[in-house]
């Protein structure tokens, strides 16, 4: 199955499957099906919450759970499985399915894509990200509906696509919610199981699907290990790298922004937002929460909008951070981030090279790393410096927020989006998709065919 029969560079292809995704469901929203009352979604709102969906962001300008209806919220629900994953790996994985192969030209395309050396282990990489996509989302739904009260549905059937769409939603980071108030509704405000199964979701849906599949790995090999120390007394043997590099930067990383988002809410929120649970364990769950949810999820189980300025800008940074390269979330992602506070550090020591794991880190990462955080901070404050023109009122911080949560496709929302006014939505409604899609990926998809110099000139030491 052929993807296209002109010769589109693969990161350019990978964009506009997006923006086709994205039109797609703005026509859907439109109908008057996707309404409870069947009226029309104006086109500006329906293409607002087609690219939240879509870019798996979660801001929305008016009430989901009150204005759509069942048809509404499988055309969402729809698009924020494809949106996630990416409509392409889902019409490469079922084309295979059903053709039983793939052309040579789609396998290169997504090697490039997957980053992926081995290009006859593109199929077989593209089935293990479904197939494990699936398996989470399915045992994410069955915990949910474990944990969730029978008794606050009105029917089964409720109940079972409460528990998918919140599962699909958490996985692929997108953060929508059938209740107006997400998980802030008085009904899960205190479900502590339900809040850590979706922090699990998010988490491992952030994590990339790279670092998965090396987890899995290291996880079997080691249980072998152990079965064979255990039941047959063998001595467990030392090899060689099982977890690779980017596992161990991301696993790190990932960790100390847990436990630093953790404590830091812990502290700053133990007399404000924390005081309404009773229980040090509630209280603990909901700083995890809230150190979680930055990270590209958008759920909410505290009031955002009472929250103090210092957990404000806390928030903001970890936005900023978001997930993991490969995943289903935002943000520069973690690894840009670690190269970028290792190369601060290693500069301070005045090292020429970055060593870390005992492995040095290659320069062209170094300067791609630059490059992302300067157009994503570039981007960044063009956007807040036109909201403040469009929608000053509203004031810096809220702007400020809002401009992050969606760059970083986080969701979360001090309360304005839905006042916003037109131009002061398309702007948000840009930096979702730049966000998702990636303002490095894009500058690639653009100039990607321009010819290679083949000569160098002199090297100059610059000031600083």
């Amino acid at each position: 199955m052929a993807f296209t029969k002109r010769n589109l560079n693969p990161t350019l292809l990978f964009v506009l499957s997006f923006l086709f995704l994205i039109a797609l469901g703005t026509g859907l929203l439109m109908l008057p099906a996707s309404s409870k009352d069947l009226s029309y979604v104006s086109f500006i709102d329906a293409l607002f919450i087609s690219t939240s969906a879509v870019c798996v962001t979660g801001l929305a300008v008016f009430d989901v759970s009150v204005e759509l209806s069942s048809f509404g919220f499988y055309v969402v629900l729809i698009l924020i499985q494809l949106g996630g994953l990416g409509i392409m790996t889902f019409t490469s994985f079922f084309g295979f399915l059903i053709s039983g192969e793939a052309s040579y030209k789609n396998q290169l395309m997504f090697s490039e894509l997957l980053d992926d050396k081995n290009v006859g282990s593109v199929i077989r990489t593209l089935t293990k990200i479904v197939s494990i996509t699936f398996f989470f989302e399915l045992l994410g739904a069955m915990l949910i509906m474990v944990y969730t009260d029978p008794g606050k549905f009105d029917s089964l059937y409720d109940h079972i696509f409460f528990a998918v769409f919140h599962s699909i939603s958490s996985f692929c980071n997108a953060g929508f919610s059938t209740l107006s108030l997400g998980l802030y509704d008085e009904s899960v405000r205190y479900n502590y199981p339900l809040h850590l199964i979706i922090a699990g979701l998010l988490i491992l849906g952030g994590l990339g699907f790279t670092i998965m599949f090396n987890v899995q790995i290291f996880i079997k090999r080691w249980a072998g290990l152990l079965f064979n120390r255990v039941w047959y007394k063998k001595p467990i043997t030392y090899k060689a790298w099982v977890l690779t590099f980017n596992s161990k930067l991301v696993a790190y990383t990932s960790t100390i922004l847990l436990v630093f988002g953790l404590v830091m809410f812990f502290i700053l929120e133990y007399n404000n937002t924390l005081a309404s649970h009773p229980t040090l364990f509630g209280k603990t769950v909901t700083a995890f929460f809230l150190s979680a949810t930055p990270r590209t999820a958008g759920y909410n189980t505290v009031d955002m909008t009472a929250l103090t300025f210092p957990s404000v800008l806390i928030m903001m940074l970890l936005m900023w951070i978001g997930a993991s390269p490969g995943s289903t979330g935002g943000g520069i992602r973690t690894t840009t981030f670690a190269v970028a506070m290792l190369n601060i550090v290693n500069l301070a020591k005045n090292h020429k090279r970055i060593h870390i794991f005992r492995r040095e880190i290659a320069d062209e990462s170094i300067r791609k790393a630059f490059a992302i955080i300067s157009l994503s901070l570039i981007w960044l404050g063009i956007s807040i410096f036109i909201l403040t023109i469009t929608d000053g009122e509203k004031g810096l911080t809220a702007l400020a927020f809002e401009t992050f949560s969606a760059y970083s496709t986080v969701g979360l929302s001090v309360g304005i989006t839905s006042s916003l006014s037109t131009s002061g939505k398309v702007l948000i409604i840009s930096t979702m998709f730049l966000g998702r899609v990636g303002t490095f990926t894009l500058l690639v998809a653009l100039i990607k065919n321009m010819h290679t110099r083949l000569y160098n000139y002199p090297k100059e030491q610059v000031l600083f």
